[in-house]
Parts: C-alpha cells; sequence; structure tokens
C-alpha cells in the first residue's frame, strides 16, 4: 500500500495484493477532502475489473476511529451484479501506524471481510 498526498489534499493509495487464494491484483482510490462540508469522499476500483466499484463518505478523522459509510458493486460468481453496504474502518495505532477494516453488510449483520495493518515505510 502506497499513499500519497496530493498538494489540494487529494489522497490516493496504491494497493498491490496476493491473497492466500492465490489472487492477485492492484486497487486505487482516491480520498478527497469535500470542504466547507467538512466530509471526505472515497473511491476505489480495481485494475482490469471494470465490474468493481466501491464507494463511500466519513466525517474529519478527530478520533481514534474513522468510519466511512458506502457500497460495494460487483459481479457475482455467477456474473450478476451485486450492491452490499461497505463500512471502511481506520484506526489509529499511534504516529507511524494505523489499521484498516472493511466490513459488509449481510442479513442485519456487519462482517470483516479482511483487515491491513499499516505502518509509516523508514526512509
Amino acid at each position: 500500500m502506497t499513499y500519497v498526498r496530493q498538494p489540494d489534499g487529494l489522497i490516493s493509495l496504491k494497493t498491490v495484493f496476493s491473497a492466500r487464494d492465490g489472487q492477485t491484483g492492484e486497487f486505487d482510490e482516491a480520498y478527497t477532502p469535500v470542504l466547507p462540508a467538512a466530509y471526505w469522499s472515497w473511491k476505489a476500483s480495481r485494475l482490469g475489473r471494470d465490474d468493481f466499484a466501491e464507494a463511500g463518505t466519513a466525517g474529519m478523522w478527530t478520533a481514534q476511529k474513522w468510519f466511512f459509510d458506502g457500497t460495494i458493486n460487483q459481479k457475482s460468481a455467477s456474473h450478476v451484479p451485486e450492491s452490499h453496504r461497505l463500512r471502511m474502518i481506520y484506526t489509529w495505532l499511534g504516529d507511524n501506524a494505523f489499521q484498516r477494516e472493511f466490513e459488509v453488510y449481510q442479513n442485519g449483520v456487519w462482517s470483516t471481510t479482511t483487515s491491513s495493518l499499516c505502518k509509516r515505510a523508514s526512509p
């Protein structure tokens, strides 16, 4: 995961992953501050997967946890379009680390789908 903050405040994130099930891929994300409304807009796409999109919004990050509420849109295994409520949670772990979790709302329950620990790279 590589985060880059642009001069206009936009934060871009590129994630290159290799999953335990053998899947590999790349996600591109953009975090845009929306002022003066004082919230953030977030959008994510997966390289080579036009059928995949995540998006959400959050207030300003002022507490230990930062919650984005949104949706995930993708095709199911049977190629049927699906949309689910999605929550992305950043948890501050100190000046040089945070945790990021994704939860999907299905059948009345929030379930964690992925979690990652992010640490600042040493120069």
